[in-house]
C-alpha cells in the first residue's frame, strides 16, 4: 500500500513538473494546471483569460470576452470596442452639409447650368452664322479664324457642362467642415492602430 501510495506520489510530482513544462511553453498565462488564477500578459484583465479543456470553459469565455471589450473601450476608445461587441466592422460616415447648405447650393446649381445652356446656344448660333458666310464666299480673310475660335469655345463650354458646379460656403462653414474632416480622419487612423493593437492583445 505504501509503495503505491509511493508511486501515485511521484506521479502527482511529475504531473505538477508536466503542467508546468506545458504552460511555460504553450500558454501567454501562468498559473497551476487546475485552470484558476491564471493570468494573461496584460495585467489589466488580471485572470480574465481565453482557455478550454474545463467544465467552466464557455462561461470563462463569456466573461473573459465581456471584460475585454469593457478593458478595450476604456483603453482605446468606443469605435473599436463597438466593432468587438457587435462584433462587426465600424464603418465611420463621411462628415456631409447641412440641408441648408445643400438646398442653397442646388439653387446656385440649377442657376449655373441654366447659363451655361443659354450661352452654349448663343455659341452655336453664331458658328452656323459664321459657317453660312464661309459658304457663301464671304470677303472677311478672318471668318475662317472667327468660326475656329468659336468651335473652340463651344468644346469648351461643353466640357464645363460636365464639371461639378463648386459649392461655396461662408468661412464659417468653411471651419466647419474642415474641422468635421479632421475629426473624422484622425478617428479612422486611430480605428485601424487599434485593431492592430487589440488583435495582438487577444492573440
Amino acid at each position: 500500500m505504501s509503495g503505491r501510495g509511493g508511486r501515485n506520489g511521484r506521479g502527482g510530482r511529475g504531473g505538477g513538473r508536466g503542467g508546468r513544462g506545458r504552460g511555460g511553453r504553450g500558454h501567454s498565462y501562468i498559473g497551476t494546471g487546475s485552470g484558476i488564477g491564471k493570468k494573461g500578459l496584460c495585467s489589466g484583465l488580471g485572470i480574465n483569460v481565453f482557455d478550454y479543456g474545463q467544465k467552466a470553459a464557455a462561461d470563462q469565455m463569456r466573461t473573459s470576452w465581456e471584460k475585454l471589450v469593457q478593458y478595450v473601450g476604456t483603453s482605446y476608445g468606443s469605435d473599436i470596442s463597438n466593432e468587438l461587441r457587435n462584433k462587426s466592422e465600424v464603418i465611420l460616415q463621411q462628415p456631409t452639409h447641412d440641408t441648408t447648405v445643400i438646398a442653397r447650393h442646388l439653387t446656385r446649381e440649377t442657376m449655373v447650368r441654366a447659363g451655361q445652356l443659354n450661352l452654349q446656344a448663343a455659341r452655336e448660333a453664331q458658328r452656323a452664322a459664321l459657317q453660312a458666310d464661309i459658304n457663301a464666299g464671304t470677303n472677311d480673310p478672318d471668318a475662317p479664324l472667327k468660326l475656329a475660335m468659336m468651335q473652340n469655345d463651344i468644346a469648351q463650354g461643353d466640357f464645363e457642362a460636365m464639371e461639378p458646379v463648386p459649392m461655396v460656403l461662408t468661412d464659417t462653414e468653411k471651419t466647419s467642415q474642415s474641422n468635421a474632416w479632421r475629426s473624422y480622419c484622425e478617428r479612422n487612423a486611430s480605428l485601424l492602430k487599434h485593431r492592430g493593437q487589440v488583435y495582438s492583445l487577444i492573440l
